[in-house]
């Protein structure tokens, strides 16, 4: 949260924000910031509460995903290994090559849908 962000929230709001961020329970969130059931319930009706903690968990899901992103190349790798490993099952060979299979069409039409939009964005721009 930058200072800006902190101003904006009280004291309560910060440790209710806080708690949030480390649960999706409201329960927990009450137990862990002291703030009650109700009370977070509000905070979460008010449109700059939910502005600040729709950013954290934004922020929190993008370096999550690229922990993955990091980790795709070496998945790929070892779908392969067990791909070409002619002493595993067939059984495990299958599912690797099905798994290679369906993400590779999975990533082939995020592609073209991304393409897609981008060239609509920039036809909108001109």
């Amino acid at each position: 949260m930058n200072e800006t962000d902190k101003q904006i929230l009280t004291v309560g709001q910060r440790a209710v924000f806080t708690a949030l961020l480390q649960t999706a329970s409201i329960t927990e969130a009450s137990k862990m910031s002291g703030i009650g059931r109700k009370t977070i319930y509000r905070y979460l009706g008010q449109p700059e509460f939910q502005r600040v903690l729709n950013k954290a968990r934004f922020e929190q899901l993008s370096l999550a995903i690229g922990v993955l992103q990091k980790s795709a190349l070496r998945a790929s790798e070892v779908l392969l290994e067990i791909l070409n490993n002619k002493e595993a099952s067939d059984n495990v060979r299958i599912n690797s090559a099905r798994l290679i299979l369906e993400n590779s069409i999975k990533g082939t039409e995020l592609i073209d849908l991304s393409i897609r939009l981008q060239i609509l964005e920039e036809a909108e721009n001109d």
